[in-house]
């Protein structure tokens, strides 16, 4: 029979989990503790906190307006500073001496806790496309590509990679986990909790689903085809200047002119050149596909082989006359013999 843990093993709990970087179940499965315990208690910890901080506000905002006859302080908004110890996130400096608290506040009110989490919390670690910190292996892997990429794109390249390569790794991992029966509840990703009241007491109901890391890789996929083809036309452009594109791109209207291209190969190369398109040329790539008819299927017959056809079936038709008659006679010799054996009984 396992121990009763009080308030203080569950805040010095979470404090160590915060410095961690895994997934509550798993963290809670290394320290031998229940997870659907220690959800409880985050949940208890965490409304304790934001009480707290509520009714200190209140009470300070109160004090100073009697003494000073200010106005009563207005209660807590959803983007005040919440304090919360947590340890600094990859590539943040540490706080300088006497301002940590500032520090912490500033941190925890930052862009990376302000943005909702897509759905399904795709961007936690253990869905595989964590926000910016990669597995040893991986980035050893990515420090083996050339550095060629524009600075500006270099980066945000080799980090899509290597999500996406962690994605394959998350979902390659759970297939195979699957095929052995290994996949638990917490594998697959919580989408609903619902609590009512029975005789019994409250229940608590969830919902999992398992992880999309198909629509995952899709999306990164995309994403990185995209940064690769924006990469592609800055290294072409790079070199030019505003009035070296702007000239390299009338020649290339004039050659059209000159030349008769459609709207269509005229866009396609000055696209080559990694040069925008201007507004009128686009308009006319619109109409000109907007006018393109579907391709014809391939197998079609010639005009001596319809013929050829056409005689066959003409004398196939010629010939169904003499059969009909030939027929109606049978059928009328077949009837006259059947009417002959009934007059005979």
């Amino acid at each position: 029979m396992s121990a009763k843990r009080g308030r203080e093993f569950w805040v010095d709990f979470f404090k160590r989990f915060e410095r961690s970087s895994i997934s509550l179940a798993d963290f809670a499965e290394s320290e031998g503790v229940a997870y659907k315990t220690a959800r409880n208690w985050s949940s208890k910890l965490n409304k304790d906190k934001d009480q707290g901080q509520g009714h200190k506000k209140q009470g300070q905002g109160q004090g100073a307006g009697q003494a000073k006859g200010e106005s009563k302080a207005k209660p807590a908004k959803d983007g005040d500073w919440i304090e919360k110890e947590s340890p600094p996130a990859p590539g943040k400096p540490a706080s300088p001496a006497g301002g940590e608290e500032q520090g912490e506040k500033q941190w925890n009110k930052g862009w990376a806790n302000l943005i909702p989490a897509e759905k399904g919390n795709q961007r936690a670690l253990k869905h595989g496309a964590y926000a910016g910190a990669l597995p040893p292996d991986i980035e050893q892997e990515l420090n083996t590509y050339g550095r060629e990429d524009i600075r500006s794109l270099e980066d945000e390249i080799r980090l899509t990679k290597g999500r996406l390569m962690m994605v394959t790794r998350k979902s390659a991992e759970w297939d195979a986990r699957n095929e052995y029966n290994e996949i638990t509840s917490d594998d697959y990703d919580l989408t609903e909790v619902t609590e009512k009241t029975s005789p019994m007491g409250r229940e608590t109901s969830e919902k999992r689903v398992k992880p999309d890391f198909e629509a995952q890789e899709d999306r990164l996929t995309r994403r990185l085809a995209w940064l690769q083809q924006v990469h592609d036309q800055l290294s072409r452009r790079i070199g030019l200047t505003a009035d070296e594109a702007v000239k390299l791109r009338g020649r290339i209207l004039q050659q059209s002119e000159d030349e008769g291209w459609s709207s269509i190969d005229t866009g396609w190369e000055i696209e080559k050149h990694g040069l925008e398109l201007p507004f009128t040329l686009q308009q006319k790539i619109r109409a000109e596909l907007a006018l393109i008819e579907p391709p014809e299927p391939e197998g079609g017959m010639t005009d001596e082989e319809l013929d050829a056809l056409s005689e066959e079936y003409e004398k196939e038709v010629a010939g169904e006359d003499a059969w009909l008659e030939e027929r109606h006679s049978e059928v009328a010799d077949i009837h006259a013999a059947k009417e002959a054996e009934k007059k005979g009984v």
